[in-house]
């Protein structure tokens, strides 16, 4: 069974069991007590790293789409944007060493700086497929997301693999002007 928690949810298995603000530690712990649940999807908020750390004492992969000054300046004295990315990097040093996998967008310097504190190997997303963040790891035959007429592209040293959108359920009739989505999800289940 699946269990996940999110700003707006609770949920297992695809049935929302809570709809408060699920992102912080105590959620966290309540998905992986529970004893049907084999893998966890946790978001990891600011506010609960600070106010009562990681509700997790390993993870296999970390994701960190960005850092941004709407993260709530000023609680628990964060001011600044890099002070921000040194909380939010505490998740990528917490993964399981040699095996984790952290998932970067290397169009924010913040996050492709997070890479150097990483305990095990790193994927790097973003839009752009010659952002120069990801022709350096492509040409270390590392692995990078990004995307190209419609299609997210997944490439390592084994080749690049062109995923139409419409193939991604979660993409689906959306428009994407950010920078976390959709190259996120398919680099989350390729670090596995």
């Amino acid at each position: 069974m699946s269990g996940v928690n999110v700003e707006g949810a609770e949920a297992y298995n695809g049935q929302c069991i809570d709809s408060d603000d699920c992102s912080g530690p105590k959620s966290a712990r309540n998905v992986l007590f529970h004893l049907d649940v084999d893998a966890a999807v946790l978001e990891t908020a600011r506010g609960g790293l600070l106010r009562e750390g990681l509700g997790f004492d390993r993870c296999h992969v970390a994701v960190v789409t960005n850092i941004g000054m709407g993260d709530h300046p000023g609680l628990a004295y964060v001011n600044i944007v890099e002070e921000l990315a040194m909380v939010k990097r505490v998740i990528v040093q917490n993964m399981t060493p040699v095996t984790g996998v952290a998932v970067l967008n290397a169009a924010d310097p913040l996050v492709a700086g997070m890479a150097e504190h990483c305990p095990g190997s790193v994927i790097f997303f973003a839009r752009d497929g010659h952002h120069p963040m990801l022709a350096m790891h492509r040409a270390q035959h590392k692995r990078i997301v990004y995307l190209d007429n419609h299609c997210v592209v997944v490439s390592g040293a084994d080749g690049e693999y062109p995923i139409p959108l419409s193939e991604i359920p979660l993409t689906r009739k959306v428009t994407f002007t950010s920078q976390r989505l959709p190259s996120t999800h398919p680099a989350s289940a390729w670090s596995s």
